[in-house]
């Protein structure tokens, strides 16, 4: 439902300037058939052409790295997208809890040099010296900005020149234990400043304007991000009044209508205490 709303978003913003369909990959980590439907149905009633692929990758390769929130290893999934698309040049990478309000043209004719792309800097931890990386085992600069990896445009030739992916890789296997934020941690470790940066309003968290008066910050998002804890669909969040762009866009979907409750909310977090239970210790 949230990867719905944010291609959903994404292909309205190619709306005036594409001139050939855009391909779609979507890196699945367990998409149910029904669910699958009801996306592609959700992303044809737009009217933009395009292509839609579907990747399922192996997560065994990442069984010995830190979970994310969401109990998942699919986070790490996007290292390997330069050999997923190996006769692409650029993509634009795109998380499923975020809703792009403005034409991405701009950003995807961006220049980005001999960097390998381009991010916002993280509105939480901002710079690389306010997240535990071993600064002094790798010749990290603590002043070098830290890049938030939920919206990327990366060239990919760069990218493989720079042989980021295996660099990444290498990096989770060494410090395993100096990566509170999984790939992206890495991927900062890694590049540490060589990139192009966005302004900051493409890639606005939602816990930044969600105020206590539920007023809308002074900074317009070109891409609202629901990170963390954030997330629309859960019980009680969806009343904010940063959740209303969210759901305006849903109902443009084919899960039209729908809204989290209390008894929902419950029952996943009774089957989520359940598997917790019976999990092998």
């Amino acid at each position: 439902m949230g990867l719905a709303v944010a291609l959903v978003s994404a292909l309205q913003n190619c709306r005036t300037w594409v001139s050939q369909p855009v391909l779609i990959v979507v890196l699945d980590g367990g998409i149910r058939a029904r669910n699958w439907r009801r996306l592609k149905k959700s992303l044809d009633s737009v009217g933009v052409p395009h292509r839609i692929l579907r990747f399922k990758p192996d997560l065994s390769l990442f069984v010995d790295f830190p979970m994310d929130y969401g109990a998942s290893h699919l986070t790490y999934a996007r290292l390997f997208l330069p050999k997923l698309l190996p006769d692409t040049c650029r993509i634009l990478y795109i998380d499923s809890d975020l809703l792009i309000r403005e034409s991405l043209e701009k950003i995807w004719g961006m220049h980005l040099g001999e960097t390998p792309l381009a991010a916002a800097v993280c509105a939480h931890v901002k710079q690389i010296g306010n997240e535990e990386l071993p600064f002094q085992e790798l010749g990290l600069r603590p002043e070098a900005p830290y890049l938030q990896a939920g919206f990327l445009l990366i060239d990919l030739d760069v990218w493989r020149r720079m042989d980021l992916s295996e660099r990444c890789l290498d990096y989770l296997r060494s410090h395993p234990d100096r990566a509170p934020h999984w790939d992206q941690s890495a991927l900062n470790a890694v590049i540490h400043g060589n990139w192009t940066v966005f302004p900051d309003k493409w890639n606005v968290p939602a816990a930044h304007l969600r105020l206590e008066s539920e007023k809308w910050h002074p900074i317009s998002p070109a891409v609202l991000h629901y990170s963390g804890p954030d997330k629309p669909w859960n019980y009680g969040n969806h009343t904010w009044g940063v959740a209303r762009p969210f759901f305006s866009t849903l109902d443009k979907t084919a899960w039209r209508g729908w809204r989290p409750s209390r008894v929902r909310a419950l029952m996943k977090y009774c089957k989520w205490k359940l598997h917790e239970t019976l999990k092998p210790k």
